[in-house]
C-alpha cells in the first residue's frame, strides 16, 4: 500500500495473502530477519539477530507516517522537552533508530544539521503497536 501511495504503481502489501497460508506479520518479520532453509522451514543454523544495546543508534532508513501527533526531541530520554510536533499523517524520513526508555525512537538530521528523535512505539518487539506506518510495518 505505501509503495502504491508514495511511489506509484499497483503494489499491494502481501499480508492478506500470507495470512491465508497462516503467516502473520510477526512471523514474516521473524523470517525476514532469520531467513528460511531451501525447503521453506525456519533456518535453525542462522543465529537470531542480536538486539542492539539500549541507547545504541542502529542504521536503518525509511519513511514513517504518523497516525497521531508525535513530539520531536533532542535526546532519547523521557524527560527531553518537545522541540516541535509532527501532526497526524505527516511523514518523517529517518536514517536510524534507537531503543531507549522503553520506546523505539527513529532518528534523523534536521535542517539545522542537528540529530533529532521521535518515539514511534513501545520497545515491545511488536510491529502492530507503532504509532503510525513505516517502521517494521
Amino acid at each position: 500500500m505505501w509503495v502504491t501511495q508514495n511511489w506509484l504503481g499497483d503494489h499491494t502489501d502481501p499480508y492478506s495473502y500470507l495470512a491465508s497460508w497462516g503467516i502473520s506479520k510477526v512471523q514474516l518479520q521473524h523470517d525476514l530477519f532469520n531467513g528460511l532453509t531451501e525447503n521453506g522451514t525456519t533456518n535453525p543454523t542462522k543465529p537470531a539477530p542480536t538486539k542492539p544495546q539500549t541507547g545504541q543508534r542502529v542504521a536503518m532508513s525509511g519513511v514513517f507516517t504518523t497516525n497521531q501527533s508525535l513530539p520531536v526531541s533532542r535526546h532519547t530520554t523521557v524527560d527531553s522537552a518537545a522541540l516541535a510536533w509532527y501532526d497526524p499523517y505527516e511523514s518523517i524520513v529517518y536514517d536510524s533508530y534507537v531503543q531507549s526508555a522503553n520506546y523505539v525512537r527513529i532518528s534523523y538530521i534536521d535542517y539545522g544539521d542537528s540529530r533529532r528523535y521521535v518515539a514511534v512505539g513501545p520497545d515491545d518487539g511488536q510491529i502492530d503497536t507503532t504509532l503510525g506506518r513505516g517502521f517494521f510495518n
